[in-house]
């Protein structure tokens, strides 16, 4: 026998929600942002990892699993030429200090990845200088719109000094 389901205005008294890990996550982690929970979820979120995160190589690899709170470093200094290790470094600053930019999860998503790519680039066993510049360039144009228009002086000058040392670098070693 057919059993008949009552619809939502047929209930009488309180009706009970329940909410899913995944719905605690996005309220917890996300400040209730569903899109922005969902864009990491699907990949393209900021990098809060759900799993094993691997880097560098078997050599001198690192990895983190369910890492809300984990900080890790990587001396990246014998796996870089000499003469793009300020480059390197000042890439790595940057990274360093993009919480401070107080950007929305996609630009610090973009310049993440801007500053990724030259990293990897730098670690070649042959950098090509072309590209090293045109990624170098992808970088500063991010930096360029923080540095003229941050809310305030400190964040100017920390994007300013940013632009600053990667054109230094760049022009010393390519």
């Amino acid at each position: 026998m057919a059993e008949a389901v009552a619809s939502r205005d047929e209930l009488r008294g309180p009706v009970r929600a329940e909410i899913t890990t995944d719905g605690i996550d996005c309220v917890t982690d996300w400040e209730s942002n569903v899109a922005a929970y969902l864009r990491d979820q699907r990949g393209y979120g900021p990098t809060i990892n759900h799993g094993p995160v691997f880097h560098g190589n078997a050599q001198g690899g690192q990895w983190a699993w369910d890492n809300r709170d984990v900080v890790q470093h990587q001396d990246i200094s014998q796996q870089v030429a000499p003469e793009l290790y300020p480059l390197a470094e000042a890439v790595a600053a940057i990274l360093k200090q993009l919480p401070a930019y107080g950007l929305n999860p996609r630009e610090q998503q973009d310049i993440e990845d801007a500053a990724n790519e030259v990293l990897a680039e730098v670690q070649q066993d042959q950098p090509e200088p072309g590209k090293l510049r045109r990624l170098a360039t992808t970088v500063k144009g991010f930096l360029f719109p923080i540095a003229a228009e941050a809310a305030t002086e400190e964040v100017r000058e920390l994007a300013q000094q940013g632009l600053d040392q990667i054109s230094a670098a760049i022009t010393s070693a390519v």
